[in-house]
């Protein structure tokens, strides 16, 4: 296994960030995000330039971006609360990714003075509910029946991590 290091995002990476997307939309159930992205999606977040928000990126030693995770503000969720996402290469399962991003992203959300970090994941997302459930987020809530921008409706279960 290759080493993962991570580091904050930049605005080049945007492209990356999207390239790891579009495989993750086509294969249907490791997102809520519909449609092809493209760099334009991801330079405000890679670059920092939102407001309260964070992403880093997971990369091998040769440079090559292979996952990202970010947090931002949630406007139906009280301010010391911050919503994440994580994603990995599609062929990049098992390598450490996503719990070497949440080290460095659970630090950083506590520095943007946040105390709760929440995931919503759709109920057929095996892979990132474990995930979660691994970095020891609990769950929370269920919201049923969630429309897709297709129509499908997919459960979504919400995890909360607490900072301490």
């Amino acid at each position: 296994m290759a080493e993962i290091t991570v580091r904050l995002a930049r605005a080049e990476d945007a492209q990356a960030m999207a390239d790891i997307l579009n495989p993750l939309i086509e294969e249907g159930t490791s997102t809520a995000i519909t449609g092809t992205q493209v760099a334009a999606d991801w330079v405000e977040l890679a670059a920092g330039q939102e407001p309260r928000s964070l992403c880093h990126v997971a990369e091998t030693g040769d440079g090559t971006v292979v996952g990202f995770q970010y947090v931002e503000p949630d406007k139906n969720r009280p301010e010391q609360a911050c919503q994440i996402a994580s994603f990995a290469r599609i062929d990049g399962g098992g390598r450490g990714i996503g719990r070497a991003l949440f080290a460095v992203t659970s630090k950083g959300a506590k520095v943007l003075g946040y105390e709760q970090i929440i995931a919503v994941i759709r109920a057929d997302n095996v892979s990132g509910l474990g995930y979660y459930t691994k970095m020891q987020f609990r769950d929370d809530h269920v919201y049923k029946a969630v429309p897709m921008s297709d129509g499908k409706e997919i459960d979504r279960v919400q995890k909360v991590f607490t900072i301490s």
